[in-house]
């Protein structure tokens, strides 16, 4: 693996000065103030209202006005860049960690790295292919104020992926946060799918997050002071979901790797967690289906949508928050409800 970035930028946004009791709706408000990386290449410090209660709803308010209602999937990109409350309603605060994701040039990946540096860590990342986004990630990242370390490489050969956590270590001088969410997918019957394609799938998908686990842990353990692994999974995992065998089995694997590392971790203090994905809007899903297709699909969904990588990625930082201390172990579905028995007979709550 050959570095690509590595320096650090500017100081990180202040929440200070940021406006009080700014209402917006029905729920209680939070003020906070943020710093936007405007196309003249500098900063511009603004104030936006953020309701909770509604991140997830059809309409939000665009931070860069004041109080324009804006479709959501405009403001997809922002939500990464947001705060993210603890179970107290406080901001997350990861200042000064150092996190390593893999995969992070596209969709989750991506939107995670982007979320852990808007929280206050320095981020390194993996990425095998999409070089230029790639490299805009890690400018995005130090855009926030946080340091960007981009790493070129193959989760599935476990030399690299030790080599990504020495150069994390090296370059940003340790690490507590580790994140494994690359994964690859074929799809198709699996008595007719090409066995190349079926490894591969495994190897990326179940080796990879097996090879960061133990590099990480050995890190983590040789540094004490415990730290904190995600482990970006599937609904495959318990789902027999057709045509995607390989995919169900390298989820269901990963689910279980990480519970039992958890529980073998857990008198070092390393929290282990698992994140589950509904059916999230990527680049990845191109591969399989047209635009239109997919979003006919997302219309179906209980939600009425597919998912966005950001919403996934705020709830990796509320694990990786030292406040979710005594989350171990445990799955978090962020998948709006797909995976609830409505979904299993397309049924309505809706009354007739």
């Amino acid at each position: 693996m050959t570095q690509r970035h590595g320096r650090a930028l500017n100081p990180r946004p202040s929440a200070a000065d940021a406006p009080a009791n700014w209402k917006l709706g029905k729920a209680q408000q939070l003020a906070a103030a943020g710093r936007r990386w405007n196309s003249h290449r500098r900063f511009a410090t603004v104030a936006f209202p953020v309701d909770w209660a509604t991140v997830d709803g059809p309409m939000r308010f665009d931070p860069t006005s004041s109080g324009t209602p804006v479709s959501a999937h405009r403001l997809g990109p922002a939500l990464s860049r947001q705060p993210v409350l603890s179970a107290k309603g406080e901001m997350v605060k990861l200042n000064d960690k150092i996190a390593l994701v893999t995969g992070a040039s596209r969709g989750i990946g991506r939107a995670t790295a982007v979320a852990l540096a808007a929280a206050g860590a320095d981020v390194a990342f993996t990425f095998r292919s999409h070089a230029d986004e790639a490299e805009a990630v890690a400018d995005e990242i130090r855009a926030l104020g946080r340091r960007a370390l981009a790493i070129s490489g193959d989760v599935a050969d476990e030399q690299e992926v030790d080599a990504a956590v020495a150069e994390t270590v090296g370059q940003l001088g340790r690490l507590d946060i580790a994140v494994s969410n690359a994964a690859a997918a074929d799809r198709g019957l699996f008595h007719e799918l090409d066995m190349d394609l079926f490894r591969r799938t495994i190897d990326v998908t179940m080796y990879g997050a097996v090879h960061l686990l133990r590099a990480a842990t050995r890190q983590l353990l040789a540094q004490g002071g415990g730290g904190s692994i995600v482990v970006i999974s599937s609904p495959h995992a318990r789902l027999a979901i057709p045509r995607s065998m390989p995919y169900n089995m390298a989820k269901a694997a990963v689910d279980q790797m990480a519970r039992t590392a958890a529980i073998e971790l857990a008198e070092h203090r390393i929290r282990v967690n698992i994140v589950h994905p509904g059916w999230i809007d990527t680049p990845g899903e191109r591969k399989f289906a047209s635009e239109e297709a997919i979003q006919q699909a997302g219309a179906k969904l209980p939600w009425g949508r597919l998912g966005r990588s950001e919403e996934i990625a705020r709830g990796v930082v509320f694990l990786c928050d030292p406040a979710s201390d005594y989350i171990s172990g445990s799955t978090l579905e962020i998948d709006g409800a797909i995976t609830l028995p409505w979904w299993a007979n397309r049924g309505s709550a809706v009354p007739e």
